[in-house]
């Protein structure tokens, strides 16, 4: 079985993921960092996983959210930036749409907290 896991920095909140600049919606500037800081522990984590990784398979995505602090988060606020910065990898699939079930779970409070993510291949073709 095809599985990769890896633990990464807690993403901005989506509230505070994307600005408006000249009428158009982009990355804030924390959201640039995340995936600047995100890319390599990605990069790295592909020497992790088994030879023959299938990027065109249906997957499975689970993680656990660490909160770093008792301020409130909520449990599904992480998903799309991490199916994002996923997807930005280029190697762990072609598309978010890809996945075809979602696990999340909150965990207890820690410093300094993160999110651990666990790709699982659920089916070997997807499309």
């Amino acid at each position: 079985m095809h599985e990769l896991v890896v633990t990464l920095p807690v993403p901005p909140s989506a509230n505070g993921f994307y600005s408006i600049y000249s009428g158009r919606k982009i990355l804030s500037k924390r959201a640039r960092l995340w995936h600047a800081a995100v890319a390599p522990l990605l990069d790295e984590a592909k020497g992790t996983v088994p030879p023959g990784w299938p990027c065109d398979a249906a997957y499975v995505f689970t993680y656990w959210l660490t909160p770093p602090t008792r301020r409130r988060v909520d449990i599904d606020g992480p998903l799309k930036a991490l199916l994002d910065a996923c997807t930005r990898a280029e190697w762990i699939w072609a598309d978010d749409c890809q996945v075809q079930q979602v696990h999340a779970y909150k965990m207890p409070v820690f410093s300094p907290g993160g999110v651990t993510i666990k790709i699982t291949v659920h089916q070997e073709r997807s499309y």
